[in-house]
């Protein structure tokens, strides 16, 4: 008869990585190998908690002896996560580290366009624009896309790029044409919303039509 006391290896967490924010519910969580040289690895206990302590689990079950899992996890909440490894004597080891996971699938809070005004008429060519700004919980704001189009439908882009958390932008548009523009919010874990209006700006750079005097 063997006796087995002595705990699996020492492994640790691999991804998500610590602090990682998804809007997806679905998370896949892996871990590296422990190993066991008395009784032989058992199985791996994937936990979750909604608490740092892990004092209540969330979910507590096997992976058999594969080193990752997929737990469907309920948005918008803060969960933290770590394996257990048991030996076939009974014997356990946790891993080097607990993890936390944000699940946010709630987008950005309502904003609105500030300016240009709507159908706003301008003979310069560089414009400014700006935007009430928004806001995000848990997972905080990451930046904003300002978009500019020809077209009222945006299906082709003249435009489309960052300005960081900024709620203005400075873009060169085409002269004697006629633009929209739009801005979309994206926070950390990847959820969108856009501003509550398109408008419309109007760069014309032409002179009015030569003229002559009449009388006397």
């Amino acid at each position: 008869m063997t006796v087995d006391t002595t705990t699996p290896a020492a492994f640790s967490l691999s991804s998500p990585a610590a602090g990682h924010e998804t809007a997806a519910t679905s998370v896949t969580f892996t871990w590296g190998a422990s190993s066991d040289t008395g009784s032989d690895l058992n199985r791996y206990q994937l936990q979750v908690s909604t608490l740092s302590t892990l004092a209540y689990l969330t979910a507590d079950s096997s992976t058999g002896t594969n080193t990752f899992g997929v737990r469907t996890l309920v948005g918008t909440e803060t969960y933290w996560w770590r394996v257990v490894a048991y030996d076939d004597a009974g014997n356990t080891r946790a891993s080097t580290d607990t993890r936390q996971v944000i699940v946010d699938t709630v987008p950005p809070s309502v904003f609105g366009l500030t300016s240009p005004t709507a159908g706003h008429e301008t003979s310069t060519t560089t414009v400014t624009f700006t935007w009430s700004g928004t806001s995000d919980t848990p997972s905080g704001l990451n930046r904003y896309h300002l978009q500019v189009s020809t077209l009222p439908t945006f299906a082709y882009l003249a435009a489309d790029s960052s300005t960081g958390t900024n709620t203005s932008g400075v873009r060169t548009l085409s002269a004697n044409e006629t633009s929209f523009w739009r801005i979309w919010a994206y926070d950390d874990a990847g959820n969108t919303r856009v501003s509550t209006e398109t408008r419309s700006v109007v760069v014309d750079t032409w002179t009015p039509a030569a003229f002559a005097l009449d009388t006397p």
